[in-house]
């Protein structure tokens, strides 16, 4: 029975992928990714280019990046209703790094990034519809940045 319910389950996940890829592997932001200016990249993700600064949002990265080709960085937001998480680092040429949706009741991600220059990591929540940020400075030495 267990074998039975196993093949149904990956049917429909198989059938729903290859039919609709961008419902379940997620849309790829193009215009987000090539914006240079972070109001752009932001507008370009979300509609719009407001997004006020929050004491819900904690940052834990680095102050010093010890190798700025592996920076690790977690986020959790504490608003209610967390949509999504988008990184933007603001010194970088395309300041867009990445837009987490968020499913359920932990607004929590982990990831690493690459850091080129030193500059500000600005993270944006989308939560009930409007959009909140925090930024945290991430300094690199040029010996360790991710050009060297």
């Amino acid at each position: 029975m267990k074998r039975r319910n196993f093949l149904k389950v990956g049917l429909a996940v198989t059938l729903s992928s290859v039919l609709s890829p961008g419902l379940v592997l997620g849309r790829y932001p193009q215009k987000a990714f090539d914006n240079k200016n972070v109001a752009g990249a932001i507008s370009a993700l979300h509609g719009s280019s407001s997004f006020p600064p929050s004491d819900s949002i904690d940052i834990i990265a680095p102050r010093v990046a010890k190798n700025g080709k592996v920076v690790p960085i977690q986020v959790i937001s504490n608003i209610p209703n967390t949509e999504s998480i988008s990184l933007i680092f603001e010194s970088s040429i395309h300041p867009f790094l990445a837009s987490f949706n968020i499913f359920g009741s932990e607004a929590f991600i982990s990831t690493r990034i690459k850091v080129e220059v030193t500059g500000n990591l600005l993270v944006v929540v989308k939560a009930g519809g409007e959009l909140f940020s925090t930024k945290q400075k991430i300094q690199v030495s040029a010996d360790n940045s991710c050009l060297a």
